[in-house]
């Protein structure tokens, strides 16, 4: 099977993935997310139109936290070339030529290093589209069609030769970069700032008295952006009440070091919140206040504490949310909870690097490493000799001194 897919688990009601789930059947309205997303890198892939009904339809990329039923052209979770107009969304811009033909190839290039997205309507050029990309976070391939419109496409994600060469610098969206750090004869590398997702197999926990519980809290922890957590109660029950969290267990506590919060709309979202730590959830210690944004990735760094059993996420504050049914409705989409990782230089085997050395210790980025130029003031030593005790200053460019080895898996 294909590295890279349509996501059987990301896609709206009545989407149908077929042909190793590379080519997917579109109702109206609905939308498909692939299985990988990107944080770094310049990537290419194709679409071909296999069957249509109907001009409406998007192709782009979304990111975690983008619906995929009942869709929101206008959201910020996209960016997408609208094939009816040729225009680009969010905010219905003209951009470029309309598209709609069966046997139409649009191929789409994702510069992540710049931040920049670009389509091409068969092998030619429709110019830079969005320019706005890396606020949304991991970017995912996507497809959505609009009104009364089905569609059958096919993607290429480079498990067969594209229709065109992609431009001098991109890949195929379905190959693995690592990088490994060659030292002399070591093969070396350096690990992220943080653990990954530490939200499993514990329990999670939220309020659940005077208020409604409108979906279960094990939706915010289940690594579905189309599920969610929602209670909702009057204001006497909500600021400084309302809450939700996760427990790691008596002989599992964690030192938890950021969340990560994926938020609903601005109606549904409490903007300010508080995270605390307990280990017998009675008594409480809050670490950090932090604004919270709507329909956003929100990154909540804590400060260094201590392990504990309980963490969880309380409602400060209801300002800007909407009433309805329920009362003030909270909603959460996702959480995240990480450690930090002590980040020294790791010594993974000797040279020449082999690609089990890439697969099992290579880095997938380089952006937690600090490569910057500095300026180093030396005071030399005075031994008595003509010229010595001055001070020298030189820049030093830590870009120049690592030589990064970088091998392509597919």
């Amino acid at each position: 099977m294909a590295l890279v897919t349509w996501d059987d688990a990301s896609k709206g009601s009545g989407v149908i993935l077929s042909n190793g789930d590379l080519t997917v059947y579109l109702p109206s309205s609905k939308g498909v997310r692939a299985n990988v997303g990107k944080t770094t890198g310049k990537w290419y892939w194709e679409i071909t139109i296999a069957a249509k009904n109907g001009d409406a339809i998007g192709i782009g990329i979304t990111n975690k936290t983008g619906v995929l039923d009942t869709l929101d052209a206008n959201s910020s979770n996209y960016r997408f070339y609208y094939a009816w107009t040729g225009n680009k969304y969010p905010g219905n811009v003209t951009y470029g030529q309309a598209y709609s033909a069966v046997g139409v190839v649009i191929s789409i290039l994702l510069d992540l290093n710049n931040g920049k997205l670009e389509f091409w309507k068969n092998g030619v050029s429709q110019g830079v589209s969005h320019a706005d990309i890396l606020s949304m976070g991991e970017a995912f391939p996507f497809i959505g069609t609009y009104s009364s419109t089905w569609y059958t496409l096919e993607a290429n994600f480079g498990d067969s030769a594209f229709v065109y060469t992609p431009p001098n610098g991109y890949v195929p969206y379905n190959r693995t970069i690592k990088y490994l750090f060659k030292d002399n004869n070591e093969i070396k590398t350096y690990p992220t700032p943080y653990t990954e997702d530490l939200c499993v197999g514990g329990t999670p926990f939220a309020v659940n008295t005077n208020g409604t519980t409108i979906a279960p809290v094990q939706n915010a922890f289940d690594n579905d952006p189309a599920t969610y957590w929602g209670y909702g109660s009057g204001l006497a029950y909500m600021a400084g009440v309302a809450f939700i969290g996760y427990d790691f267990g008596d002989t599992n506590k964690r030192h938890i070091r950021k969340i990560v919060m994926y938020t609903a709309d601005a109606t549904n979202n409490v903007p300010f919140v508080i995270i605390q730590s307990s280990d017998d959830k009675i008594t409480w210690t809050s670490l950090k206040m932090q604004n919270v944004f709507p329909n956003s990735k929100n990154i909540i760094e804590l400060p260094s504490s201590n392990p504990r059993r309980y963490w969880r996420i309380v409602c400060h504050s209801i300002d800007g949310m909407g009433w309805n049914t329920y009362g003030y409705l909270w909603i959460i989409k996702e959480i995240e909870m990480v450690e930090a990782v002590s980040q020294s230089w790791i010594t993974v085997g000797s040279s020449p690097i082999t690609k089990e050395m890439l697969l099992s210790h290579g880095m997938g980025s380089l952006s937690h490493i600090n490569r910057q130029s500095k300026n180093i003031t030396t005071n030399m030593n005075d031994d008595g000799r003509l010229g010595q005790g001055k001070t020298f200053s030189y820049e030093l460019d830590l870009n120049k001194l690592i030589d990064i080895k970088i091998m392509n898996i597919n």
